[in-house]
């Protein structure tokens, strides 16, 4: 059994290479991953006839969080000669990394298939607001005289042509992207390039910190202020992405809760996949009489009740009650009141 061919093999391979890292070119540095490297050099380029994209002098793609260590490359994209497009085919996006310390890797595929989607204009907003007054004013400056059949078919196919026309110009293809959900809005995206720009801060703060640190030595005036520099960057990344966070909850909290008040109340467990109904419980075959179900404390004690003590108790056969054999009589010492109510 062998595996089918493989066009695009990328990940964290977590090895450093000349071929790759130009951070192994400088002297003295010791290689700690030959061996491995060559072995997947050999792999990737002599057996499954893979090209390398990464750029041996190009943006490193792990940012450590830590300014002790240095950037460099272990993510790497290896593709099929075939799906090459271009020149430039891998980009490396350090500030869309957010929380993570490697970089946001993109590339070009040459491939047949470029899915894309229908035109379509909002059902709420500017746009379906502006389609609908234009597609008003056709129809109030319309005034069809419909005396035979022939007027009513080329009444339908004017109006077909009005609504046409108007969603032709107003209606716009979704831009598919890495944020294509129905929910994001404005604000989210706004955050979204808030949080971005301060990654980058913080990406450059601790680069200007390393080069200090290099030059001047840790406990250098300028290296220290460089670290308040540093903490200050972080802190304001922290409150951006806190505001990241109550963007995107607002927005799908707002998104949901127009989509549940469009829903028919009726269908709303249809709607509504992640809600069931609720399991009964056992009281529930409890019946009465009539048959309805006795699902409440007082209907229960009501079914209780009539099943075995009625209301209407049936007739006591006394015959039956006498012929029970009975113990005999005993004999009880004589006893006082105040006794009595001294053992109880």
């Amino acid at each position: 059994m062998s595996l089918p061919p493989i066009a695009v093999m990328a990940g964290d391979f977590n090895l450093r290479h000349v071929l790759w890292d130009k951070g192994s070119r400088r002297a003295g540095t010791r290689s700690r991953h030959g061996d491995k490297a060559l072995a997947l050099i050999t792999l990737a380029q002599e057996e499954m006839g893979l090209d390398l994209l990464n750029d041996d002098d190009g943006i490193p793609t792990w940012i450590p969080n830590s300014t002790a260590a240095s950037p460099g490359t272990i993510d790497l994209v290896w593709l099929d000669p075939d799906y090459r497009e271009g020149e430039a085919l891998l980009k490396v996006d350090q500030s869309g990394r957010h929380r993570s310390d490697h970089a946001v890797l993109k590339w070009n595929l040459a491939i047949d298939v470029n899915p894309t989607r229908d035109p379509r204009i909002p059902r709420t907003g500017t746009a379906a607001q502006k389609y609908l007054n234009a597609v008003a004013v056709e129809l109030h400056a319309y005034q069809p005289v419909l005396q035979s059949k022939e007027d009513v078919v080329e009444a339908a196919a004017h109006l077909q042509q009005i609504l046409s026309t108007h969603w032709a110009s107003h209606a716009t293809p979704p831009k598919i992207s890495a944020r294509s959900r129905t929910w994001w809005n404005r604000r989210c995206q706004r955050a979204a390039q808030r949080v971005r720009d301060a990654t980058t801060t913080v990406d450059n703060a601790r680069v200007q910190y390393r080069t200090l640190r290099s030059s001047h030595g840790s406990f250098d005036a300028s290296t220290a202020a460089q670290g308040v520099v540093i903490r200050a960057a972080v802190s304001d990344l922290h409150n951006r992405r806190g505001d990241l966070k109550k963007a995107t909850r607002a927005a799908k909290r707002g998104f949901f809760d127009a989509c549940i008040k469009r829903a028919n109340p009726k269908l709303i467990l249809d709607f509504v996949q992640w809600t069931k109904p609720r399991k009964q419980s056992a009281n529930v075959q409890l019946k009465m009489r009539d048959g309805r179900p006795a699902n409440t404390t007082a209907l229960m004690a009501e079914a209780f009740q009539t099943q075995f003590t009625p209301a209407n108790p049936k007739p006591v056969d006394w015959e039956m009650i006498e012929a029970i054999p009975q113990l005999p009589e005993r004999e009880f010492p004589p006893f006082s009141e105040p006794s009595q109510l001294a053992v109880d």
